[in-house]
């Protein structure tokens, strides 16, 4: 499987562009979550969500929407728990486990050669902060049947 994924959703760079420029913090999220199937939640704000922070994500988010957490191997995943079936991975430095225990390699987008991304084997997940290049790859992706 290949999942294609923002390095997160909280970009000021994306407002103008991406995010209307009157759209709330709050419903960045939701807004992403219409285009996309997936997001990684950084470490830096991993570190500091609290249970109540996440099942509001969860409610922001249709049922196929996943969320792959950067954690280090010593972090308390608790208040991701509430995550259920939304919890996609876990990764640390490049490789981690889907929430099914499948090996999970984690790859930055790279804009010359997505194809080639894309046709690797295992369960991938693509990221980047580039939203033209993260809306290329997610519809390169879907032609391919991923």
């Amino acid at each position: 499987m290949k999942t294609v994924a923002a390095w997160g959703w909280e970009h000021p760079a994306w407002t103008g562009g991406f995010y209307p420029d009157d759209l709330p913090d709050d419903w960045r999220l939701a807004y992403y979550a219409n285009e996309f199937r997936a997001v990684i939640v950084p470490w830096e704000r991993a570190s500091r969500c609290t249970e109540e922070e996440v099942m509001a994500w969860k409610e922001d988010t249709h049922a196929d929407f996943r969320f792959f957490l950067e954690a280090p191997p010593w972090a308390s995943l608790g208040p991701f728990m509430a995550l259920g079936e939304r919890w996609g991975g876990t990764f640390w430095k490049g490789e981690g486990r889907t929430r099914e225990g499948e090996a999970l390699a984690v790859w930055p987008l790279v804009g010359d050669n997505l194809r080639a991304q894309l046709e690797g084997e295992g369960h991938v997940l693509l990221h980047g902060k580039d939203i033209s290049l993260l809306r290329q790859a997610r519809l390169l992706a879907e032609l391919m049947g991923f």
